[in-house]
């Protein structure tokens, strides 16, 4: 006989990645840890959220060289470590950062990775 039952998902650590996305530049990928995970139709008040994305990384998907590594904490910290890259290529990788974690915080608002 059963003694204890599952009752929620209180958050959640989930590799997200763009592969899905035919016509990136760089293939990006992270662990997305995720907070607040409710049913889809609960209360606004509980609707998921991102805490943090780590060990982000970025990678020419022509070549496969890492061009940077990623991390995020909240909504205005982000920490970006370029590698062996010029200016020009730096802000593009910067940018396409910023549009990643824009989708990834979309998507988990909408989308339950995980349920019970």
């Amino acid at each position: 006989m059963e003694k204890v039952t599952y009752k929620t998902l209180n958050s959640a650590n989930v590799k997200v990645d763009n592969s899905v996305d035919t016509e990136r530049v760089y293939d990006i990928s992270a662990n997305v840890n995720i907070g607040n995970m409710t049913e889809m139709d609960a209360s606004p008040e509980g609707i998921n959220n991102v805490s943090s994305i780590d060990n982000g990384l970025v990678k020419r998907k022509a070549d496969g060289m890492t061009v940077a590594t990623f991390n995020s904490d909240g909504d205005n910290n982000l920490s970006i470590n370029h590698k062996g890259t010029d200016s020009v290529e730096q802000c593009e990788v910067t940018n396409v950062i910023n549009a990643f974690i824009s989708e990834v915080k979309s998507k988990v608002q909408t989308v339950s990775p995980v349920s019970l």
